[in-house]
């Protein structure tokens, strides 16, 4: 982010100027060198993760900025700057407003299309990816891309981080081919950047696509890509820095998907130790890092463990988004699945239900997410030995898997054609009278 230059505050020459207006020009220039000083030092400090100073240093130079008219655009670029210290602390309406605000100033003088406008678009876009509002981020992207466009910056850095805006979305949405293809337009972008933040934003885009390797179970080349963005992270910000912490938890997920528990969870630790050192309990980062924690305590068979890192997953998740997001539906899934293992069966079954039912409300039905709580739920019937509606289940499942997988090579489609193909010969050859009036 350029920092727009100290103005002068009078056109006069001094010796034009009485005593007490050479006092008060005087003191004009000192009040905005040190809004500049301040402007600087919370981007140092949020570089640093140092976000209440960073917050502290927007603040006075937003208060002694309010004592002159005009400067809409420094106005705005502080604004902006403080939003990113509420995103990074996990406060997503406040970095919503702040970005709104700061388009507001764009506005007054006109600048509602230029490529500061697009950053702000793309940043809003980010919050409302994170709020699970899709529909409105990809406008908010649309919007971002339709300002460069028109400026012919299609291979300006915003616009790399337009395309990757659109990538992470569409990986959200499981259509991986599309969210590849936008990521390897970004990266080819940021390639060609030379800004000082250069290996920054590339680790940004290596992050991203790993993650949609690993959405589509390939690990391997997910690690190759996280490894990369770590390495440039840890060039940048330091070893203890919570970007870098972030690779921490993807290579943890690697090691899990391949039943490594142990360096599962010491990725999973330092995610988790980082976070606590820079942010309050309360922190979007912390409740992963305790869902994550959870799984691998539950696929080791440590199920008490496990739930109890789930239920303060689902404590912090609902203070900050509320009680249909999501996130919530992952850590019920989780739940349920616990409760499924320990055969709790009705808790199983409620805790899946209630994920089954966030998913519904936000992704359609031929996404994974809705998949894996058919497949779920289907597990508690085979429990109760339900097969009829086991077996509906595990179908309405696997047609999702076909649509999402595409062939019947990945480890769920297997698992999933092999237990419908044996429960359809179980409900045909058994008639079971157990209670399972409480599955769906």
């Amino acid at each position: 982010m350029s920092i727009q230059k100290e103005a002068n505050i009078r056109s006069h020459e001094p010796e034009d100027l009485s005593p007490v207006q050479k006092d008060i020009v005087s003191s004009d220039d000192l009040c905005m060198s040190i809004i500049t000083e301040q402007f600087k030092s919370g981007l140092k400090n949020l570089r640093e993760a140092k976000y209440k100073e960073s917050l502290e240093c927007y603040n006075r130079a937003l208060e002694l900025l309010s004592k002159f008219s005009g400067f809409e655009e420094l106005k705005s670029d502080i604004t902006l700057e403080r939003g990113i210290v509420y995103w990074k602390k996990g406060k997503y309406e406040e970095a919503a407003n702040q970005y709104l605000e700061a388009f507001k100033y764009l506005e007054k003088i006109k600048a509602d299309k230029s490529v500061k406008a697009a950053r702000l678009y793309n940043l809003l876009c980010n919050i409302r990816r994170l709020q699970a509002k899709l529909k409105e981020a990809f406008d908010l992207a649309n919007n971002a891309m339709a300002i460069l466009k028109e400026l012919n910056l299609q291979n300006d850095i915003e616009m790399a981080r337009t395309y990757h805006n659109i990538a992470w979305l569409y990986d959200e949405e499981a259509k991986y081919d599309m969210a590849m293809s936008y990521i390897e337009e970004s990266l080819a972008i940021k390639q060609l950047y030379q800004g000082e933040d250069r290996n920054v934003e590339l680790a940004i885009g290596y992050n991203r696509m790993g993650g949609i390797y690993e959405h589509q179970n390939q690990g391997s080349k997910a690690r190759t890509k996280y490894l990369e963005a770590l390495k440039l992270n840890k060039e940048y910000y330091g070893e203890d820095h919570p970007e870098v912490a972030d690779i921490y938890n993807n290579l943890g997920n690697i090691n899990e998907s391949e039943r490594k528990y142990e360096s599962a969870l010491s990725y999973y630790r330092k995610f988790l130790k980082i976070y606590q050192t820079y942010h309050e309990d309360v922190h979007p980062k912390i409740a992963d890092a305790y869902l994550n924690i959870g799984c691998v305590l539950d696929n080791q068979q440590k199920h008490k463990e496990a739930l109890e890192c789930y239920y303060k997953s689902l404590e912090i998740d609902i203070k900050i988004f509320g009680k249909n997001h999501p996130r919530l539906a992952e850590t019920f899934c989780n739940i349920g699945c616990v409760y499924l293992t320990t055969r709790q069966y009705r808790e199983a079954m409620k805790n899946l239900l209630e994920s089954l039912k966030i998913y519904s409300n936000f992704y359609e039905q031929s996404h994974i997410k809705p998949g894996d709580s058919y497949f779920n739920i289907a597990m508690v019937a085979v429990s109760c030995y339900d097969f009829n509606k086991a077996a509906y289940f595990f179908n309405k499942s696997l047609k999702i898997f076909k649509i999402v997988f595409r062939d019947s090579k990945t480890e769920d489609t297997i698992q999933t054609f092999w237990k419908v193909a044996s429960l359809n010969y179980l409900a045909e050859k058994y008639n079971t009278n157990c209670d399972s009036s409480f599955l769906v």
